[in-house]
């Protein structure tokens, strides 16, 4: 491709060295998916690098903590939840919380996120309620100590100090996600 002028990023090139590294007689692991939410959609993903793990979520309801092993990633269940979906998650900066938001079984003008120490994942979840509807976006603020919440169909954004819940802006039009840069400082939305 190179020597031919051919553009940089064909997608024909990168198939093709896809097919070739995985359909060696021992597949490239780069090339393995990551199976473990077969009873639902995966709908949540966060990773972090100084612990090399990455966190999945999703509609039925489990949590997975995947590590890598000899180049293949492993998966362990955390959490296997009958009455919520997760839909989003978020591992604080210290890499000691994880938070997840979702959808309840229940009335969803009663919803809540929840807060596991993953140093002390046995102790169970705590449940900050104050939420309406979906909750599709959770972001730790290092800066705020404490997790912006997108809920309502993303007609609100919340904090939460772990304890108390206050809506900080109630857009005129629907964000449909949101981040934050790594000190705290500035939260964005689209």
């Amino acid at each position: 491709n190179t020597r031919f002028n051919g553009y940089a990023y064909d997608g024909d090139v990168y198939n093709g060295l896809y097919s070739a590294l995985k359909n060696q007689a021992t597949p490239d692991p780069i090339t393995l998916n990551l199976s473990g939410h077969d009873k639902g959609a995966c709908r949540a993903l966060v990773s972090r690098t100084r612990s090399n793990q990455i966190y999945s979520g999703g509609s039925d309801g489990r949590i997975l903590r995947w590590t890598e092993k000899d180049k293949v990633w492993v998966s362990e269940e955390l959490v296997d939840l009958s009455d919520y979906l997760i839909y989003t998650l978020d591992v604080s900066p210290d890499d000691n919380w994880l938070v997840a938001g979702g959808a309840t079984m229940g009335d969803a003008t009663k919803n809540y996120i929840l807060l596991w120490d993953l140093r002390n994942m046995s102790a169970g979840p705590k449940k900050i309620a104050g939420f309406t509807q979906n909750i599709e976006d959770v972001v730790f603020s290092a800066k705020d100590k404490g997790v912006y919440v997108r809920d309502n169909a993303g007609r609100s954004i919340k904090f939460t100090d772990l304890t108390n819940v206050k809506e900080v802006l109630k857009p005129a039009e629907k964000i449909n996600s949101i981040t934050m840069n790594r000190d705290g400082s500035r939260l964005a939305g689209v």
